[in-house]
């Protein structure tokens, strides 16, 4: 989950408003401001269940109630998620008209309906033009005009569309993934080669928008891009990424899902296992040689 800058939650107006027309039970809004607490703020976008959201409040509320609540949502549009999901397979919800606050999508608003938002999120711009009073392309951030890719754990690879003009077609080669097959290049083992750039960038997307990392890259993917990149040669050129048996050095995929470019990199000096034994742990010497 993205850090909240500011340390506050943005909510949509007019929930006051909503109350008062019945469109908001007690419980309603209590589950709707919880997906708030465990959303995503770089995308409005929650991973979780029915299940997992009563397991949150200790029992205090049952996993029928939080279903309940959540379809009502889903019907007075506040939130969408795909029907047919059971409680114990966790799914993703889209706040619908959530507006991210960190990221390259500030300055525009999740429309969970539009068509297909649930596999593909379609973000459009706040801009709005004085004139008409409809949404202006040209008053929004366009910063991510071509079609974005951010990994969540709902989707191995979600392709997030940008409302408006100057978006690109679905397909094109996103900066993410170009991003992610420059770092792919260095590192050690090629194998699984797509399995390992969806891992890459998810592992972009986590580091660029974390606010409790140090350094902290407040949304920008090719600071944190050549952050990765230098972690990555950093292991490289380790005794443990530099063995001459590659099956001794995890498949890429498994590396970035694991997070291991956080490890401290003094643990990379030391093998242990099979294969090469040119730069084992330096024995204890207790100020004596040889032992």
């Amino acid at each position: 989950m993205s850090g909240e800058p500011d340390g506050f939650i943005k909510i949509r107006n007019g929930l006051r408003e909503h109350i008062r027309q019945g469109h908001l039970c007690p419980t309603d809004l209590g589950i709707y401001l919880f997906l708030h607490l465990e959303v995503d703020w770089g995308t409005g976008i929650v991973f979780t269940n029915a299940s997992g959201i009563a397991n949150t409040f200790d029992g205090k509320v049952s996993v029928r109630t939080v279903q309940d609540a959540l379809h009502r949502l889903r019907e007075h549009r506040y939130i969408n998620y795909r029907r047919g999901n059971g409680q114990r397979a966790s799914y993703t919800i889209l706040i619908h008209k959530y507006q991210p606050t960190v990221g390259v999508r500030c300055g525009f608003r999740l429309n969970a309906f539009a068509d297909n938002s649930l596999t593909n999120p379609v973000y459009e711009p706040l801009g709005r033009s004085p004139d008409s009073g409809r949404a202006d392309v040209r008053t929004a951030d366009v910063r991510n005009q071509e079609v974005l890719e951010v990994l969540n754990p709902s989707f191995p690879q979600v392709e997030f569309e940008v409302s408006g003009e100057g978006g690109a077609a679905t397909g094109r080669k996103t900066k993410l993934t170009k991003l992610a097959e420059e770092i792919y290049h260095e590192y050690p083992r090629k194998v699984a080669r797509q399995d390992a750039l969806k891992a890459i960038k998810r592992a972009l997307c986590t580091i660029a928008t974390d606010s409790s990392r140090d350094p902290h890259f407040a949304g920008d993917h090719e600071k944190a891009a050549s952050w990765l990149k230098r972690r990555v040669l950093l292991y490289a050129n380790s005794p443990q990424g530099c063995r001459p048996d590659k099956t001794f050095i995890p498949h890429p995929a498994t590396w970035f899902n694991g997070g291991r470019y956080d490890d401290d990199e003094q643990n990379w000096q030391y093998l242990s296992g099979g294969g090469d034994t040119s730069a084992k742990k330096p024995a204890r010497t207790n100020g004596r040689s040889g032992w």
